[in-house]
């Protein structure tokens, strides 16, 4: 038998580091989350929670005002509509990344069933300060940006109103839908592929959404019918965009280089 199987605990003290790390494991709290109106919940670590968010911070030192006098709980009943989301945000918590279907593959295809639930994730990690998730999901939207735009589909033009109707006004996330939209009503080639106005009628009503638009088409405009974040001629130009629509760091350039020469 190999002799390591035959190795015994000599009592000596943990490496440098370890020890407040077991110290932590063994007092961690477990904390109960229910999602809109499920009635088994999902157990993630104190630990997790606090370290992802402020929001949760906060939410912990005051859990009776969460909807619950049990200690340990966090009920979220306003959130029925996010459950998928949810579910995505405590797995990226986990893990600290996207599930494979929603992440551009690195040959650059896109997959344009991941853009709801990129916009949906955007706006849930907004609302709980998960400002590292947020920058993720935008990144990732940006890469899908950067090698296709809306087009004359009804598919396309649900997305578009969904994306406009749900995004925060003056948020990031609505400068890059809105540059999106501008994109897929203007972008040059055959007519009939490019969405058309009344496309967007659904989307009547949201608040900011004019602003939005007319902000985004100067801008579009002014660059020749581009944006700086798909100028693909002047690298670091384009990096510096990218950043103006994270809430946080900006991106690794290892982002851009994946794509350059395409």
């Amino acid at each position: 038998m190999d002799d390591c199987f035959h190795c015994q605990d000599t009592g000596a003290e943990h490496p440098e580091g370890v020890e407040p790390l077991m110290r932590q494991l063994k007092s961690q709290r477990l904390i109960k989350i229910f999602i809109g109106d499920i009635t088994e919940p999902y157990v993630m670590s104190e630990t997790t929670l606090v370290n992802a968010s402020e929001y949760f911070v906060k939410a912990l030192k005051h859990e009776d005002s969460m909807g619950t006098s049990q200690p340990g709980v966090l009920r979220f009943p306003e959130d029925d509509d996010f459950k998928e989301t949810w579910e995505i945000l405590l797995f990226w918590l986990m893990t600290q990344r996207l599930p494979p279907c929603l992440t551009v593959q690195d040959d650059g295809n896109p997959q344009p069933e991941a853009t709801e639930p990129w916009i949906r994730m955007w706006v849930l990690a907004d609302k709980y300060l998960v400002h590292e998730l947020q920058d993720t999901v935008m990144l990732e939207m940006l890469r899908y940006f950067d090698g296709t735009f809306l087009a004359n589909m009804d598919s396309d033009a649900a997305m578009a109103n969904e994306m406009l109707r749900i995004s925060p006004v003056d948020s990031r996330l609505r400068r890059l839908v809105a540059e999106e939209t501008i994109r897929g009503l203007y972008e040059e080639g055959p007519s009939e592929c490019s969405l058309k106005t009344e496309h967007l009628i659904a989307s009547d009503g949201v608040p900011g959404l004019s602003a939005s638009l007319l902000d985004a088409y100067h801008d579009y405009m002014k660059n020749n019918k581009t944006y700086v974040r798909n100028h693909r001629k002047d690298p670091d130009a384009r990096f510096r965009a990218w950043g103006e629509y994270l809430v946080g760091c900006p991106p690794m350039i290892h982002w851009l280089g994946e794509f350059e020469g395409q």
